[in-house]
């Protein structure tokens, strides 16, 4: 990433475009002190002689041989100072900070002035190394005050939005049993066992009982095809009922809907199930509505 920043600033730099440059370089050198070249620009785009005076010192602690950094640095201290820009219309040459551009490139000279008033000189003497203690201060107690005035600008990350969690769609059966007699008519089965198995008639799902109305419910079930036993014990509820047992295969339950099973105890053909542990019956005649 830092690579990256270098190469936008470097790009921008020779644009012309200051602090942009500024800016990607700044964040370059944060996350690589190390990097020469990401110090050498910088000083290009510098906007006053303390950041210039450090982005020298680091070039020449990073590389003690680069000799045009050592020129330049002596020249700063000197108060010689120039703009140097790569690539651009002011400078079209290489950086200058480069190595293998130090030959091409001299020290800017000093500007010879022709003073021959001893005090004069003194007193200007006097006051450039007033400047340079100044500026040192400066540098040794805020040593970073250039990069931090401008760090890039942390932008927070999105929040990861968790998709909501939906409640599975169940469905249900129910129904009432009867018994069809001749001198009773039609008296409501009271206490029966109703049973819901999966398809295959292995695996018991859920079990009921018939209220005081002969009427049972069992909700809560995930659509698709179920098997239900119904299984009566041998009992009197105004006429006598032997030990009944029936099962219903194929019953379909929809999602949200209820699938209605009704039982007649009428059927008195004889059959065996396993589903019904308790004892063995018949097949009702029955009728469902979904």
């Amino acid at each position: 990433m830092s690579n990256n920043y270098l190469t936008q600033g470097i790009a921008a730099a020779k644009a012309g475009q200051s602090q942009k440059a500024r800016q990607l370089l700044s964040s370059a050198i944060q996350q690589d002190p190390n990097d020469e070249r990401g110090w050498g620009w910088f000083y290009n785009v510098a906007a006053n002689d303390v950041e210039r005076l450090q982005c020298l010192k680091e070039v020449v602690r990073i590389n003690p041989n680069n000799e045009r950094a050592k020129q330049l640095l002596q020249a700063l201290n000197a108060r010689q100072i120039g703009t140097i820009w790569e690539n651009s219309p002011q400078d079209p040459r290489t950086n200058p900070l480069n190595q293998e551009n130090s030959k091409s490139i001299s020290a800017p000279k000093a500007t010879k002035k022709k003073n021959y008033s001893w005090i004069f000189l003194g007193g200007g003497f006097l006051l450039l190394i007033g400047l340079m203690v100044i500026i040192l201060l400066v540098i040794f107690s805020t040593p970073s005050n250039f990069m931090t005035a401008i760090a890039p600008i942390q932008i927070p990350p999105t929040p990861t939005q968790v998709p909501p969690t939906s409640t599975p769609v169940t469905g249900s059966i129910s129904g009432m049993i009867s018994w069809q007699t001749l001198g009773e008519g039609n008296v409501l089965v009271i206490g029966v066992t109703v049973k819901v198995w999966d398809a295959t008639g292995n695996t018991e799902i859920q079990r009921t009982i018939t209220d005081s109305n002969g009427k049972y419910e069992a909700d809560g079930l995930p659509p698709g095809k179920y098997l239900v036993s119904v299984y009566q014990a041998a009992s009197t509820v105004g006429t006598m009922i032997a030990e009944k047992c029936w099962v219903f295969e194929n019953v379909v339950v929809n999602p949200a809907q209820t699938t209605k099973l009704f039982m007649d105890f009428s059927n008195s053909a004889t059959h065996y199930y396993p589903q019904c542990a308790e004892g063995q019956g018949s097949p009702p005649s029955s009728s469902t509505q979904g």
